[in-house]
């Protein structure tokens, strides 16, 4: 694997070399059968470029745009935790609908009973 990536490395002359910042690589994954496999295989090429990994198992294709986000921002929007994720596409869909359409419900323990 690690000459597979050294290939790639190569074919697209990408620096590794000369820089003081570390990658951070994010991985998550679906519920496919191979999504485990997939985010395994992703981990380790990361690992074995030396970069930082931060696998967040299973996750949507929305939530894993948010946990980059919010890396990106520093975490000062919402940090990325499922209420954060919640209140920043809660705030966006009402600055979107604005007094359109009437919500009422309760986030929280409550909400399921």
């Amino acid at each position: 694997m690690v000459a597979a990536l050294q290939a790639i490395v190569d074919a697209f002359n990408i620096k590794l070399q000369g820089t003081s910042a570390i990658p951070t690589v994010f991985v998550a994954r679906d519920t496919r059968k191979t999504g485990k496999v997939l985010c395994d295989h992703a981990r380790d090429a990361a690992l074995a470029l030396k970069a930082n990994v931060l696998d967040f198992g299973e996750l949507t294709t929305p939530q894993a745009h948010h946990a980059v986000r919010e890396f990106n921002l520093g975490g000062k929007d919402a940090p990325f935790t499922e209420t954060g994720y919640i209140a920043t596409y809660a705030a966006a869909f009402k600055e979107l609908v604005g007094d359109c359409i009437k919500v009422s419900w309760v986030v929280g323990p409550t909400s399921m009973l």
